[in-house]
């Protein structure tokens, strides 16, 4: 799994999904164009192929499969962050710390940066931070149309999504409700990377960037209030202090909603 991981994380930050989705190249060509070594690179994505990610043609050139196409950062359904965040050196390093966290109950992420998870990605590594932001941006952009899809949003007058990054999740919400005002709302450092997301969807006009912090405050007399994959991050403690200030602020008949992963009865794979 390690391996698999990185040589994913190694492929998409060359760039190759997107060199393969004009067609088929070779090893050298490839390694010519994405600037690596051609021996190497043809290692690597011989590996990739045996794994299920690319395929290689009868003429030893390569190509996209269904897996890597959803590396083509142009893809509408796009993971190269995704991948790219799992693959990430500082990443790895928190697993490596992982048998600390179960000795101890402690997170992994504050010992090997001497600080929480959430201060080291807004205030000391910022393109560790943007990496983050991209990859939820990637998972929002999957999950956009169910979650858009399952709710009555229409019938709402302002949705407010807490913690909602730079803006994935409600720009699919909102395109799809047209009549419905939104409210971003998370850390500064984080909405103040919204604008070409909510640009790019044409609903800067209907939402409210709001920055500020969800254990102190959140937006008032917003009627629905989103929780997409917070509260799997915190303690009971911090879960209920958040919960508590969304419920002071709610308006009159508001609704929360929380979109987590459940944890399921049965012992099998699940994700």
């Amino acid at each position: 799994g390690v391996i698999d991981t990185k040589a994913i994380a190694v492929a998409t930050e060359l760039g190759v999904p997107d060199q393969l989705s004009t067609g088929p190249a070779d090893a050298s060509t490839l390694a010519r164009a994405v600037g690596a070594d051609a021996d190497a690179l043809e290692r690597l994505l011989r590996y990739l192929v045996a794994r299920g990610v690319f395929r290689r043609t009868r003429h030893g050139r390569y190509a996209n499969n269904r897996v890597s196409a959803h590396l083509v950062s142009s893809d509408r359904s796009s993971l190269t962050a995704w991948a790219e965040f799992f693959g990430a050196r500082w990443h790895v390093d928190i697993w490596n710390e992982l048998g600390h966290a179960v000795r101890t109950g402690d997170a992994a992420a504050t010992k090997v940066f001497g600080q929480p998870f959430w201060e080291h990605l807004t205030e000391t590594n910022p393109d560790a931070g943007a990496l983050f932001a991209a990859a939820m941006a990637n998972a929002s952009r999957v999950q956009v149309e169910l979650i858009a899809s399952g709710h009555h949003f229409e019938r709402c007058r302002d949705v407010c999504d807490v913690g909602g990054g730079t803006g994935t999740l409600l720009a699919g919400i909102l395109t799809a409700s047209p009549g419905v005002h939104g409210t971003l709302f998370d850390l500064p450092a984080v909405v103040a990377s919204a604008a070409p997301t909510l640009d790019a969807a044409g609903v800067t006009d209907r939402v409210t960037v709001v920055a500020g912090n969800f254990f102190e405050s959140v937006p008032p007399e917003r009627d629905r209030y989103l929780l997409q994959a917070i509260l799997h991050d915190w303690d009971d403690e911090s879960c209920l202090r958040i919960l508590t200030n969304v419920r002071e602020a709610m308006a009159n008949e508001a609704r929360v909603l929380v979109i987590e992963q459940e944890l399921p009865p049965h012992d099998g794979w699940h994700i």
